[in-house]
């Protein structure tokens, strides 16, 4: 219900050629991670470190991803874990996903955090090419770091 809010109240956002650049890149990154997974298991998805992502990309990754039930962008962490649960998981069995600014020049690429309990997190480098109108993943991610 908040995802459908989200894209109601930003279609008054206009996505500018920019704009679906980057949510082209940010969906290519999203389908990577859920490409296995029940497509009814919630995706969250928030700016990595201080990445502010434009409301307008945003409902362009919701617009880009809606074979996906649930993908949303989240305002606090607290939307995206399962508080009650030891280790805070990511509710539902979901993904949640801190997405870094993307890098375009030629090729793109852009840092990615996954985020599995509040003690455990991935950190990727996806590096993705221009093919007409959107991103593909040149090759699968670079593994940068792993916390536990």
């Amino acid at each position: 219900m908040l995802a459908a809010g989200l894209l109601l109240g930003a279609t008054a956002c206009v996505a500018t050629p920019d704009a679906v650049e980057e949510a082209s890149a940010y969906a290519a990154v999203v389908r990577w991670f859920a490409a296995d997974r029940d497509p009814q298991s919630p995706v969250f998805l928030d700016g990595r470190d201080d990445t502010e992502i434009d409301l307008a990309v945003q409902a362009e990754v919701v617009r880009l991803l809606e074979d996906y039930e649930t993908v949303r962008f989240i305002d606090a962490v607290n939307e995206a874990v399962e508080e009650s649960l030891p280790g805070l998981p990511v509710r539902e069995d979901g993904v949640f996903l801190r997405l870094g600014a993307l890098n375009a020049n030629g090729t793109a690429w852009v840092r990615v955090d996954r985020y599995l309990t509040e003690e455990e997190a991935i950190s990727y480098r996806f590096t993705l090419e221009r093919q007409r109108d959107s991103w593909i993943l040149e090759d699968p991610p670079e593994l940068l770091q792993s916390s536990d």
